[in-house]
């Protein structure tokens, strides 16, 4: 029973971030113009960054969205069913 109500909320598997290897300054001439920014870190704007890993020196572009409004919605309705569930052992 509770799987089917699940079921008609939604989908719940989410991914609101993903970082890949920068396809241009990991080759050489890419190399030379990022050490000439001089940064390990570049803000790209909203939820998007360039950095370089400190060991590999390989440079990552990772991008973030917000979670959406129904996934959010469902985890604020779980976290107040496990407080109440912990209010309720305790």
């Amino acid at each position: 029973e509770d799987n089917i109500r699940l079921r008609k909320r939604g989908l719940f598997l989410c991914s609101n971030e993903i970082t890949i290897e920068h396809p241009y300054y990991n080759t050489p001439s890419g190399r030379e113009e990022w050490s000439q920014l001089k940064k390990d870190t570049l803000n790209l704007g909203e939820g998007c960054l360039l950095e370089e890993d400190e060991e590999s020196g390989i440079v990552s572009l990772r991008v973030r969205i917000d979670l959406p409004k129904k996934f959010a919605s469902f985890l604020m309705h779980e976290d107040a069913r496990a407080n109440k569930f912990l209010n309720e052992t305790e």
